[in-house]
């Protein structure tokens, strides 16, 4: 296996480990509720003509959208522990059966507490650094990739701007697996980079 490709997969698996440590999607004061979390709220939906469908003063959820309609996550998303909204779920994001399927649903939702927290502990989580920590790793395998991606190209495509990866002197030939670029003499017995043994000279 190409040597960079083992270096970016060790990468990557540092950042799963990382990422193993760090809560990502709980609530937090800063980004209110999000998908997965369990939420305590009170409701009322109502259709246009103001008939109530449903209704519940103390009802737990998962935040889900394999378990609820799709529109009424869209609505809970983001909303904040104390907080009362009203919002409309269109029919493509309601029911798809039933007497509720393509009708207008209007809510009206209240939070009232979300599982695992507690507004007056000092460790109560706020995923902030970890927003961050994971905007900085995604903008780090960007460069990283994008720099293997780079050489990909450069020894594959632009084989006239190609040096040898050992030297950096003009090189001589490929490797006939990886196309990696060598002087004869560091090419050896086995291509440095995915151990294959056929060199292929330049075309002059």
């Amino acid at each position: 296996m190409n040597r960079s490709i083992k270096f970016a997969g060790v990468i990557f698996l540092l950042v799963i480990v990382a990422q193993s440590f760090i809560t990502a999607d709980a609530y937090s004061a800063t980004y209110g509720v999000e998908i997965g979390d369990t939420v305590t709220m009170s409701y009322v939906g109502t259709k246009d003509n103001g008939e109530i469908f449903d209704q519940n003063a103390h009802a737990t959820f998962t935040i889900d959208n394999s378990k609820l309609i799709p529109g009424f996550v869209d609505g809970i998303v983001g909303m904040k522990i104390g907080e009362t909204k009203n919002f409309v779920v269109p029919p493509a994001r309601g029911y798809k059966t039933g007497e509720l399927a393509g009708i207008n649903l209007n809510f009206k939702v209240t939070i009232i507490s979300v599982a695992g927290y507690d507004p007056s502990s000092t460790t109560a989580v706020d995923d902030t650094f970890s927003r961050t920590f994971m905007g900085w790793t995604i903008a780090i395998l960007l460069v990283v990739f994008g720099a293997f991606g780079f050489m990909a190209v450069k020894n594959n495509f632009v084989p006239s701007l190609t040096k040898c990866i050992i030297c950096g002197e003009p090189y001589e030939g490929t490797c006939a697996n990886c196309s990696a670029s060598y002087c004869r003499k560091d090419f050896g017995r086995r291509c440095q980079e995915c151990g294959h043994k056929t060199f292929i000279p330049r075309k002059k």
